[in-house]
């Protein structure tokens, strides 16, 4: 038998070609790297017994079918903000891109916390009411700083050196701050629900890349947008797949050390095209982002203890299935969840604002403990070279349900870390900034 046409490597996939109308398909003009794609179409049939006399069955009719499957990718800088968003489903108006963040935290007593920026200064003020605020710290007058003409990594330091506080910037440059973005009362830290870091990103002017804030709005109508999606296995002219109404049912962004980051999406479609031919753009020049550029923050624990970690978005996708439709009349999210896992060094020391063990302890304790993690590549977004495709994602409030030591042997001691993102009233479940080349809304 001879192959004519030999797949593998030479099968192409494009996605994420956002639907005006949720299952009218709409070509998608970029191909996007990927590792696998195992998406099936599958026939729902009804069995016509045998009838009598007869032994075996008699027919199986077709009454309709499914498109459903996983798609394994490298995270990619250019596209990965398109599955977030595609995940998720929200998108503010896009700001100038991102350099880098500026991230503080609140360690001290008292129950709520927040920081205002004037010209000069940062201020820092608490309370215990979540109303009457009384001042803190003025990092800028107390430290003899001028916050409108230092930099940002003096800024750091500034806030470094007051009890009760602690700050980390994280990015491309350490440049002048006045790029920061405005703030106005950023509550911090709340004893009992969980608010977690104040964050802001270091904003540069560019005409060609922009800072996307993705999230999920937590009302009970809210819904994850649909994308048409193309897939050319090699099979012939026309006769590749066209795939609408898609919808991600899951993701999961996995870190590992020497590796890079992946990208494992679980899907569905309304209705599949076999007729289709693929005229997408060539798959871009680009890299996947690495782990040794990954910044994880656990508990404002600026933390290089993490072996392994994986964040998982599950939407729990309903179908809405209706007499004289092949497939379903629409799918939409309901009850979705957020999760976290992976493991880390056990260590305990005396600077007990860095010691792992103290995670076990908030598991017990039942309070939630806040995950950040940053993603930066080493290509630029931008023409004059100034800004990296990076991404922020932030999970606010994780209450863990496995944190205890493991030991296996001659090994180091590891601690599994294992949660679920619990509701904070302070703001989303998950908050991702994502810095890239597409400058309008999604």
């Amino acid at each position: 038998m001879t192959i004519s046409r030999p797949i593998g490597k030479n099968s192409r996939l494009a996605a994420f070609k956002k639907e005006t109308i949720e299952g009218t398909f709409v070509a998608p003009t970029q191909s996007q790297h990927f590792v696998s794609e195992g998406l099936k179409y599958a026939p729902q049939s009804i069995e016509d017994p045998s009838n009598i006399g007869q032994l075996f069955t008699s027919d199986m009719i077709k009454s309709g079918y499914s498109v459903e499957g996983a798609v394994e990718m490298k995270a990619h800088p250019y596209f990965t903000g398109d599955a977030l968003f595609f995940t998720l489903g929200k998108d503010d108006t896009p700001i100038n891109p991102a350099q880098g963040f500026l991230i503080i935290w609140y360690t001290g007593t008292k129950k709520y916390s927040r920081i205002r920026k004037t010209t000069l200064d940062l201020i820092a003020e608490v309370c215990d009411d979540g109303v009457t605020w009384v001042a803190d710290v003025a990092f800028g007058t107390a430290g003899t700083y001028a916050i409108g003409t230092g930099v940002l990594s003096a800024i750091v330091t500034a806030i470094n050196g007051f009890v009760g506080y602690k700050a980390k910037y994280v990015g491309y440059a350490s440049s002048p701050v006045a790029n920061l973005a405005d703030w106005t009362n950023v509550t911090m830290k709340s004893d009992d629900v969980k608010v977690g870091a104040c964050i802001q990103p270091y904003l540069f002017t560019s005409i060609v890349s922009k800072c996307h804030k993705i999230s999920a709005d937590n009302t009970a109508l809210a819904d994850i947008p649909s994308f048409s999606m193309a897939i050319d296995r090699n099979f012939g002219t026309a006769k590749d797949i066209g795939l609408a109404g898609c919808k991600i049912s899951s993701l999961a962004l996995k870190v590992d050390p020497k590796n890079l980051v992946g990208l494992s999406l679980s899907m569905t479609a309304k209705s599949q095209d076999n007729a289709y031919t693929y005229a997408a753009a060539a798959v871009p020049t680009s890299k996947p982002f690495t782990t040794n550029l990954v910044s994880m923050f656990v508990d404002s624990m600026v933390t290089q203890e993490v072996k392994d970690f994986s964040l998982t978005i599950n939407n729990n996708l309903f179908k809405d299935e209706a007499v004289g439709v092949d497939t379903f009349n629409a799918q939409g999210r309901q009850g979705a969840s957020i999760e976290v896992s992976g493991n880390m060094n056990l260590t305990v020391t005396d600077a007990t604002d860095e010691e792992t063990i103290a995670l076990q302890g908030k598991m017990q304790n039942d309070t939630p403990i806040e995950v950040i993690m940053y993603l930066e590549s080493d290509v630029y977004s931008d023409l004059a070279g100034f800004v990296k495709y990076n991404v922020l994602v932030r999970v606010r409030a994780v209450k863990l349900t496995d944190c205890s030591p493991v030991v296996s042997g001659p090994d180091r001691i590891t601690l599994p870390l294992a949660g679920k993102a619990v509701a904070s009233s302070f703001g989303n479940h998950i908050d991702v900034w994502c810095t890239n080349t597409k400058i309008a809304q999604y």
